[in-house]
């Protein structure tokens, strides 16, 4: 005795995938990998290059690209520092004034003598520190974070100002971090490739 099933009249039997649709479900992926906000961001830094290279001769010249590098590594430490603060949904408006400063106050210790090391040491943990403040203030008595931080900004350009008195801290451009820093390089540079003066890199 056999048995017979029949299909009810007007649904199709289920077809396997074929090469076709599984080429065009990896084309889409693809073009939504290369949808991405990131992609486009690329793509821009590269067009301002080749724009500006093509303006001015001089964009890609050695000094430009140092001072555009030393730029982006500032900006890119304070974007680090903030960036956890407006995951978590507050805002931190005082970052530029703390950066102000701890510039200040290494500035002056390095004028009076102290060593650059240790300057910086104390402008880094004075850093720490002021953030803590702000956060301190900001958790134990919950308050809104614009608030606290447009206040603490205030705070901390003033008290930058009051120890400059309206002056600025010249350093000889023979006693800059950066000059001594490239110069060192430089000298390290030259003797490891070839112990001829003449060649350098």
């Amino acid at each position: 005795m056999s048995l017979l099933i029949r299909r009810p009249p007007g649904i199709e039997p289920r077809r396997s995938a074929s090469r076709g649709n599984t080429t065009d479900s990896l084309m889409q992926r693809i073009a939504r990998r290369f949808m991405r906000w990131e992609v486009g961001l690329c793509l821009l830094i590269v067009i301002v290059i080749a724009g500006s290279s093509a303006a001015s001769s001089d964009f890609l010249s050695p000094f430009n690209l140092e001072t555009m590098a030393l730029n982006a590594t500032v900006l890119g430490f304070l974007a680090l520092g903030v960036a956890p603060v407006i995951v978590t949904g507050d805002i931190d408006l005082s970052i530029a004034s703390i950066l102000a400063l701890c510039g200040v106050v290494m500035a002056v210790l390095w004028q009076h003598g102290t060593n650059i090391w240790m300057a910086a040491g104390v402008a880094i943990i004075l850093g720490g520190l002021l953030g803590l403040v702000n956060g301190l203030v900001v958790v134990m008595l919950e308050l809104p974070s614009l608030a606290v931080t447009l206040g603490s900004m205030s705070v901390y350009t003033g008290i930058a100002f009051l120890i400059l008195q309206g002056t600025a801290i010249i350093v000889p451009p023979s006693l800059t971090f950066r000059r001594r820093l490239f110069s060192w390089a430089r000298e390290g540079c030259s003797a490891a490739i070839s112990p001829s003066p003449r060649l350098s890199c």
